[in-house]
């Protein structure tokens, strides 16, 4: 068997980071957001930039929206991430936003359900004065993770999981991206791949657009290790890798436990005689 570390260019960072698209044409999904008389529309074509939260679930682009938003403006952008940064790398943003007028300035706040109501409420007064623009993302429930304050100061964007036609189309153009695409680590190799690995991919990903990518990649680097020539990708190293979890909401299956709950409770009780409903 070929030794696999030897394969892997370790220099490149992971496909599905190097494929992130510099322009709007290359972004695929979320048709909705894009028309005539959207949100996105007056920020990319009327150059009405406005603070934002993008919501929706994982792999669906808000990353990649909050990038191409900054690079429509040729903005100062900086990227935090609510999970590693707080309060100190927030100050440095201020302070550095103060020195930086002469273009728009936006921060982009990654998984902001995780900063406390402290850590979003030292937010408000530079949104509110307009010293930067936010846009965060996040893939909980705004209603619920963020302080309604904060709320009032942004416009909500909700991206949808990708359709299955939207992942394949844009795992196609991966594959056949000669610089940056899927046979970038070995270009000296030629990669083919069965369309059956590309629609069961797409299937398989659940509308995340990252983990479809991923599981791309893996497959090239299992493929690789039958061949130092030209490789096909085939269904069986699909399937010798694939081990995808049904994917759960734990709200909503708590939810919906729930909700059967108060069903049967609310049919007892509308068969209860009204007597019983009036004693004391």
């Amino acid at each position: 068997m070929l030794n696999f570390e030897n394969k892997k260019n370790t220099k490149l960072p992971p496909l599905s980071y190097r494929v992130r698209p510099k322009n709007i044409k290359d972004f695929v999904g979320q048709n909705e957001l894009f028309q005539s008389n959207s949100l996105l529309n007056l920020i990319l074509n009327k150059n009405h930039l406005v603070s934002l939260v993008l919501q929706g679930p994982s792999g669906t682009g808000k990353t990649t929206l909050a990038h191409l938003i900054a690079a429509h403006y040729d903005g100062h952008f900086k990227e935090l991430s609510a999970v590693t940064d707080g309060v100190k790398q927030l100050k440095e943003i201020v302070a550095l936003s103060t020195t930086l007028s002469d273009k728009p300035f936006i921060l982009f706040i990654d998984e902001i359900h995780r900063f406390s109501k402290s850590q979003q409420d030292f937010l408000l007064p530079f949104i509110e004065s307009g010293q930067f623009y936010l846009i965060a993302a996040t893939t909980e429930n705004i209603s619920f993770e963020l302080n309604n304050a904060l709320l009032s100061r942004l416009q909500v964007l909700k991206l949808k999981s990708l359709e299955a036609t939207d992942i394949t189309k844009r795992l196609k153009a991966v594959i056949e991206d000669p610089k940056k695409g899927l046979s970038a680590p070995n270009p000296h190799i030629t990669t083919k791949v069965d369309h059956k690995v590309i629609h069961s991919i797409a299937e398989l990903s659940n509308g995340d657009l990252r983990y479809a990518l991923n599981m791309l990649e893996t497959c090239y680097y299992a493929a690789l290790q039958e061949s130092d020539k030209d490789i096909y990708i085939k269904l069986s190293h699909l399937k010798s890798i694939s081990s995808k979890p049904l994917n759960f909401d734990k709200k909503i299956t708590i939810g919906m436990i729930k909700s059967v709950h108060y069903k049967k409770a609310f049919e007892v009780l509308i068969q209860m005689p009204l007597s019983i409903g009036l004693q004391k």
